[in-house]
This record gives C-alpha cells, structure tokens and sequence, in this order.
C-alpha cells in the first residue's frame, strides 16, 4: 500500500506534562466528565465561555482530516449525491467553525476573538480552505466532481490539519488560563489526538481503495494501522514508562477506551473498500460503513454533542 506518511511517534507526550497535579481523583473525575461525557446540548449558552470556545476550536481541529477522507469518498461513489452532500456539508461544516471562532458566537457566549495569534491562524485556515468548500459546494450543485474540482479539495489536504492544529493551540494558550476547567480542556486534547488519528487512518485507507491497489497489499497495510491503533490506545490507557508516559486519570481513561468500540466497524468498512474492486454494491455498502465511521469519530473522540456544528 502507498502508505502516506504518518506521524508514528503520535503516542509520545500525549498524556499533557502541564495536566494540573494539585487536583484530587475526585476532582479529574469531574472535570473529565464534564468536558468529554456530558457536554451542553441543545445550542443553550454555556457557562464557561473559554472552555466553550477551546471546545470549538478541537472540533475544528477534529474536522480537518475528514476533508480529505469525504472528498475520497465522492470520487469512490462516482459522485453520488449523497456522498456529494457529505463532502459539501464537511466543509461548511469546517468554515463554518473557523468563522464562529474569528467572529465569536453568542449561543456559546463568546464573542470574537481579540488574541492578534490565533485570529491571524484562524483566517489562515480558512483561506486555506475556501477554494476546497467553493469546489466541493459547486459539486454538490452540479452533481459532478470533476478532476479539477477533486484536485481543488485535496491540494492542501495536509495543509488543513497543520492549519488547524495551529488555530486550536493558539485559542487554547490565549484562553486556556481563563477557563475554570482547564484541567477537562487538556484532558480534550488527548482525545482529539486521538480522533486525528483515527481519522488520518481512515484518510489513508480511502485514498488506497482510490488508487485501485491490489486487495492483499491494501489488507496488509490496513493489518499494520489496526497495529498502530492498538498500540498508541494500549500506552495511553494504561501507561507506557519507557516512552515517558503516566497512566492517565480515570475519567480520561474511560473517554479513550470508547474509541475503541468504533475501531471494529472502520476495520470491516476499510476491509471491505479494498476487496470490493470494481462491484459496485460491494464498493457503496462499504462506502456507506466508512462514511458513518468518519461522521461518528470527531464527535465521539472530541468529546462533543451530536450535531454540534
């Protein structure tokens, strides 16, 4: 398999040094379930304004691979509409975001933000991109995903989740201090770490059934991604000391082990992608598994509502 490259020392430091020390069990317990199990539904104004818009900013970082991975998708369909739909509703769903973090949002009960760093990452992604969501809308409209367009969207696929990443660390360093549960904000982005390699995985996956690669080798490449999915969960569950990395606190565990109950129906739906070849039931059942796979992976990892943005 054409393996992109993939960041495999994700694992080292993702347990936070900076995770506050003073802080009971108890009170983890707490924090983490507040931010990760039980966020405010409903689109009702939260009451911590700087937690609301940090867990904006993961849910844009959360997005980012998907961009990529849904424009596959359209292109495996043979731009059907729906897979069309999907790839429009991605990135307005991305923009959409970066502009509620630059302009502020009052259900939220932010306002707009102020920090010179993070506005500037901000507009910068999305500059980066609006010529993507303008081609996969057009699509979407036409019904068609041309080359063009298909090349549109991937042209900065990696770009987007540096862009991101950068927007979601300068929103965290400039509102982190003012959140009264700063401790639950950095157990989020364990979690969202985590969403993003789930989701890079998946990416890696589509882009290989895309390529037409040989069943056995794109198999082979998926064996060594559940490999490397099991093994960055296992350290940070339970801990790995000769890669510097603590058992995390309880609450956090118990947010990383439900990533695992997704890995099963993304392992069947990339499995299926790389042996349907040509058949065209084969190719859209397995389309349809993946898609709800990425549909269902920033929202559960990021620790955020359904349907959030």
């Amino acid at each position: 398999m054409n393996q992109l490259s993939r960041p495999r020392t994700i694992i080292r430091g993702a347990i936070p040094s900076e995770a506050p020390a003073a802080l009971s069990r108890r009170a983890l317990l707490a924090l983490a379930g507040a931010a990760l199990l039980a966020p405010a539904r409903g689109g009702a104004a939260v009451a911590d304004p700087a937690l609301a818009r940090i867990r904006l900013a993961g849910k844009l970082r959360a997005l980012a691979p998907r961009l990529p991975a849904a424009a596959c998708m359209a292109r495996l369909s043979g731009a059907d509409a729906p897979a069309l739909a999907h790839m429009r509703d991605c990135w307005a769903a991305f923009l959409g975001a970066a502009r509620r973090l630059r302009d502020g949002d009052e259900s939220l009960g932010f306002a707009a933000e102020k920090d010179f760093r993070a506005r500037q990452a901000l507009a910068t992604a999305e500059a980066v991109g609006r010529v993507g969501g303008e081609a996969a809308e057009l699509a979407a409209e036409t019904g068609a995903l041309t080359g063009e367009a298909f090349d549109a969207v991937l042209r900065n696929a990696e770009s987007f989740e540096a862009h991101a990443a950068a927007a979601f660390a300068a929103i965290r360093d400039a509102h982190g201090a003012a959140a009264r549960s700063v401790g639950a904000a950095v157990r989020m982005d364990v979690v969202t770490r985590q969403s993003l390699l789930v989701e890079r995985i998946a990416r890696e996956a589509a882009l290989a059934a895309l390529e037409l690669r040989q069943a056995q080798e794109a198999a082979r490449g998926i064996d060594q991604d559940a490999q490397l999915f099991a093994a960055s969960h296992a350290a940070l569950r339970k801990g790995a000391p000769m890669l510097g990395i603590a058992p995390p606190p309880e609450g956090a565990r118990a947010a990383l082990a439900r990533a695992e109950e997704l890995w099963p129906d993304f392992e069947a739906a990339a499995r299926a992608l790389a042996a349907s070849g040509a058949g065209a039931d084969g190719l859209s059942a397995a389309r349809d598994a993946l898609a709800a796979a990425l549909d269902a992976a920033a929202d559960r990892y990021a620790g955020l509502p359904q349907g959030a943005i």
